[in-house]
């Protein structure tokens, strides 16, 4: 991975995105992109939703930091949303 400091900073790639699988648990998730956060966490009928979210800020003026966002149902990874992660 490059060393450039910028301010939206992300040590994570395309590459690692893709190595999360949709049924992954958070510690599997978590291996592969470092500690996430949990942002957002909802229940539906039988489904638990929790939103974690990797790198990026909070808050306005975050919207083109890169960041990976990932859903889990009932504990398990279910939509990956990476956004202005370089292809690297």
């Amino acid at each position: 991975s490059n060393s450039s400091s910028t301010s939206g900073s992300c040590d994570i790639t395309i590459a690692k995105v893709k190595q999360v699988q949709p049924g992954m648990d958070l510690a599997a998730v978590e291996a592969i992109l470092g500690k996430g956060r949990k942002d957002t966490s909802y229940t539906a009928g039988s489904e638990t939703n929790d939103g974690y979210l990797w790198c990026g800020g909070a808050g306005s003026g975050s919207f083109n930091a890169p960041s990976v966002e990932i859903t889990f149902v009932n504990g398990k990874a279910s939509i990956v949303q990476p956004f202005n992660i370089e292809a690297n």
